[in-house]
């Protein structure tokens, strides 16, 4: 079972009684903390994607 990330408290959602339907999402401060963790890794894993992809170091 997956456990969305508003329960897990990494972002804030805000949902309006409006027509059509709107929810208005923000990072928590978990949220940005995760994400300044991520961030770097996604990066290094783009500036090395196609080493990865060929299995070189």
């Amino acid at each position: 079972m997956t456990v969305s990330p508003c329960r897990r408290r990494l972002v804030n959602s805000n949902a309006q009684a409006t027509i059509p339907p709107r929810a208005d999402y923000s990072l928590t401060s978990r949220g940005y903390e995760l994400s300044a963790l991520l961030v770097p890794l996604a990066t290094w894993a783009f500036e090395n994607a196609d080493d990865i992809i060929n299995g070189q170091r």
